[in-house]
């Protein structure tokens, strides 16, 4: 096939129109100012607080990355790596948050949370990093068979949430059923999109039509948001576990660092919905470590 028959089968696919699909490129990114203007009008306060963690996140990256050195361990190389790609994947969740795909923000949100809980995991000496891996951190000739490296990448996230979730001597009854909610929803979204999915036949039920483009919907942005703004509040608190790679005490970033921190808090303590609201505990007894 050559290269003209290519894309004259993409144009017919496409409804035989030169651009190809005009109409639904339109439609969508229309939908999506609709869905951002509405956001903007009735919770501006989201799209101020993701802008504010994104340009604090990147400016940490920027910081931590000019202190590596020669004697930077391992660990730490390895957990600013993390956070690097952790931040193009929060902005891509809170992008598609404030566009109105609002549960499949929360997919890429799901990932930010495995990270804080990779991070607390390795910190607090539950895994090592060649277990996250599978195998040694090195391509050597004696690394495992491929079957027994996905066996114990799957066998150490299972301890980091054995030892930091579930069986956390820490957490509580009340304090785990916050637990449950919040990654049953991460879950949900993510998982042959059943959340999605159970919100479309509920409409039909009530005999609304099903849309096929992004609509504002107050509940799902507050919903997308509230657990954007958990995993995103524990990462950040995971930054704390790099203290070698810290600015000099003179940098303006320890301000904004304790700043970020405490509107968390403070967002959490005054949040409406319960499971933000118990979240702080899981914070402090999951990802903060007692300074020494």
């Amino acid at each position: 096939m050559s290269r003209d028959e290519h894309d004259l089968l993409l144009r017919e696919i496409a409804g035989g129109e030169t651009p190809v699909g005009p109409e639904a490129m339109d439609a969508r990114e229309a939908a999506e100012r609709q869905v951002t203007y509405n956001l903007l009008n009735q919770y501006g306060g989201i799209l101020l607080f993701g802008d504010a963690v994104h340009q604090f996140y990147s400016d940490t990256i920027q910081e931590f990355s000019h202190q590596l050195s020669a004697v930077t361990s391992q660990l730490d190389q390895f957990s600013l790596h993390w956070h690097i790609v952790s931040l193009s994947r929060f902005y891509a969740s809170f992008d598609l948050l404030r566009r109105g795909y609002y549960f499949e923000s929360a997919t890429l949100t799901r990932s930010l949370w495995e990270v804080a809980l990779t991070l607390a995991g390795l910190k607090q000496n539950i895994v090592r990093l060649e277990e996250l891996f599978g195998g040694r951190t090195q391509g050597t000739a004696d690394r495992p068979a491929p079957r027994r490296v996905i066996e114990k990448v799957k066998e150490a996230d299972r301890k980091i949430q054995k030892h930091l979730l579930w069986q956390n001597p820490a957490i509580n009854d009340h304090d785990r059923d916050v637990l449950n909610v919040f990654c049953h929803l991460l879950n949900q979204s993510n998982h042959k999109s059943n959340l999605g999915l159970s919100v479309n036949v509920f409409r039909q039920g009530e005999g609304h039509s099903i849309p096929t483009v992004p609509i504002f919907v107050a509940e799902h942005a507050a919903l997308a948001w509230n657990l954007l703004f958990q995993a995103m509040w524990s990462l950040m608190v995971t930054l704390s576990y790099l203290h070698s790679l810290y600015p000099p005490a003179e940098s303006p970033w320890h301000n904004r660092y304790s700043k970020l921190l405490r509107i968390c808090e403070y967002t959490s303590e005054y949040s409406p919905n319960d499971v933000v609201k118990g979240f702080a505990v899981i914070v402090e007894k999951v990802f903060r470590i007692p300074a020494v």
